[in-house]
């Protein structure tokens, strides 16, 4: 009771309590984060803007900042595939394709984030799961950092990687799906390792340096090796009228699996982040897939998302999987058209018709990979 009765610890008391019940003005997000990408403004991929609570503390305490996000994905999915002898298939499912949840907390030059995301408890096809197959909650970022000014980042724990965020973020369409190589298991949104990233002055874009276990944030490290990744995004304009265009490129050099299988990729990219036009190219060549270190892959992923009209939103794309680059015949190509809408910055709906066309090789490889489908899906990011 002594040091309530205080005057001056009254006052400050008084302060933090007001502090913590009151919302301050936005801040801005974490330049390395698993945050879902704004589609109404250009931003450099990752770091994007994000509202925020900045508690104003007393002056014997350090300035918090709480800044949350959220990526929900709500559909539904009607597929038809022709097997080469027999009936047509078909199939049709209400899906959360993506549920994202995460809370950054600054204070002063250290950052910490934790993310968490759903998803089923066995993987596709599987008949025994937790609790039949629930969805369950799972952590997707777990880390801790330091900023030095505005130039430095580190960060240490399941950290976001570089490429799929990236380009993700530029292409705008996560309500459609994950980007390729994600999708195929080449590339990891998130990885347990360290990440250092150098921002450029002016907007001018990044350049980081990481070490991870290699096996993705959903994996426990199988072997000895790290996976080194160095990545760098650069914007060659960044306040003219070509300040949405960005070039990236990423090398990693590491393995996989239990025996130390080669995993090495290379990503090239053009990205576009205006306010009405976004989209972009990206190639990946993979060196190693599936614990087959010989084998070699690629990736190409080419989308475009226009918005003629405030809130109409016209979208393609197109992805081509190489998934061996020794067969001639082993390949899967894919072409997504979509009219969407959006309702308000954080609420967006999609009308989407897909077509997957795999070679013979591919097709007997993976039945069931030949295919029409036809999506509806809501998205409620911020």
């Amino acid at each position: 009771m002594t040091w309530l009765s205080t005057p001056s610890r009254l006052r400050e008391t008084a302060t933090l309590v007001a502090a913590l019940l009151s919302l301050a003005r936005p801040a801005s997000a974490d330049p390395q984060s698993a945050q879902p990408e704004k589609t109404a403004t250009a931003a450099p991929s990752p770091a994007l803007d994000t509202p925020g609570l900045h508690l104003v503390l007393p002056a014997w305490m350090p300035s918090i900042r709480v800044e949350p996000g959220m990526d929900i994905v709500a559909a539904y999915a009607f597929r038809a595939s022709q097997p080469a002898s027999g009936p047509l298939q078909w199939f049709h499912a209400f899906e959360v394709p993506r549920a994202l949840g995460i809370l950054r907390v600054s204070a002063g030059s250290a950052v910490a984030a934790l993310g968490v995301e759903g998803v089923y408890s066995s993987s596709e096809g599987a008949l025994v799961g937790v609790a039949g197959d629930s969805f369950l909650v799972r952590v997707r970022e777990a880390r801790v950092g330091y900023r030095l000014s505005d130039w430095l980042a580190v960060d240490a724990g399941i950290v976001p990687t570089f490429v799929v965020p990236t380009v993700d973020a530029a292409f705008g369409l996560r309500a459609l799906g994950a980007v390729r190589v994600e999708q195929q298991g080449i590339l990891s949104p998130a990885d347990l390792g360290l990440t250092g990233r150098v921002i450029f002055p002016r907007g001018y874009g990044f350049a980081g340096a990481a070490i991870y276990n290699g096996e993705g944030y959903n994996g426990r490290e199988l072997n000895r090796g790290k996976n080194v990744e160095i990545a760098a995004l650069v914007r060659p304009a960044p306040g003219g009228p070509i300040a949405p265009l960005g070039l990236f490129a990423a090398y990693q050099n590491g393995s996989s699996g239990t025996g130390l299988s080669r995993a090495d990729r290379v990503t090239a990219a053009l990205l576009w982040e205006g306010e009405r036009v976004r989209g972009g190219a990206a190639f990946t060549y993979a060196l190693g897939v599936q614990d087959n270190g010989p084998r070699e892959a690629a990736v190409v992923d080419v989308s475009l998302r226009v918005e003629p009209v405030a809130r109409l939103i016209l979208a393609a794309r197109f992805d081509a999987y190489l998934r061996d680059m020794g067969a001639p015949d082993d390949r899967v190509f894919s072409v997504t058209g979509a009219l969407g809408f959006r309702f308000a910055p954080p609420l967006e709906a999609f009308l989407a018709l897909t077509r997957s066309l795999p070679s013979a090789s591919a097709e007997a490889s993976t039945p069931g990979s030949s295919f029409w489908e036809g999506r509806s899906a809501f998205r409620f990011a911020f």
